[in-house]
């Protein structure tokens, strides 16, 4: 049945124009199901939504989920629409997460979103504590003992590293050779 419904939501979805999509997608966030939360969150990591206030302030929300798959999915589309600046939001979300796997989804968003707000030309302003808690965050990760946790770590620490101009011969002096 549930497949089913999601097969007619897609048969909806699939035909409006753009400026319909995100009011629709926005409409289903909203709804009581995780399944159908869930089916919009991975339409929004497909579809370039534009960057509505309304969506922020929804996908901010859904952060905190009851569900942790939903939570999970949302990390993962915030990774990608840093324009919605959800530093600050991420950041606290991260400090209270409790499942390891949806809170390393949470640190890569943040490392993406301090990465967007802090390059050059970004019309986002954010505190400096959020990149330097992001940084200490990083690097605890780069000390762990499972190399893909540590190479998570390391890449956010790179990035945000080389907006304050350190060029790879410096990191090897700071981080080691690569």
């Amino acid at each position: 049945m549930q497949k089913l419904y999601l097969g007619v939501l897609d048969k909806e979805f699939e035909p409006l124009d753009t400026a319909s999509k995100t009011p629709y997608l926005l409409e289903k966030l909203g709804s009581d199901l995780p399944t159908v939360r869930l089916w919009a969150l991975e339409k929004l990591q497909r579809y370039s939504a534009e960057s509505a206030a309304s969506l922020r302030d929804k996908l901010l929300a859904l952060l905190s989920d009851e569900n942790r798959l939903v939570r999970l999915a949302t990390a993962k589309v915030l990774s990608t629409m840093s324009a919605l600046n959800p530093a600050e939001r991420l950041l606290g979300r991260y400090k209270e997460e409790a499942d390891p796997q949806v809170a390393m989804a949470i640190f890569e968003a943040l490392g993406e979103a301090c990465f967007f707000a802090f390059s050059p030309g970004s019309k986002i302003t954010l505190p400096a504590e959020v990149k330097t808690e992001t940084l200490q965050i990083a690097d605890s990760y780069t000390a762990k003992e499972d190399p893909e946790i540590a190479k998570k770590g390391a890449e956010v620490l790179r990035k945000l590293l080389e907006l304050d101009g350190l060029t790879p011969r410096r990191h090897n002096i700071i981080l080691g050779p690569y």
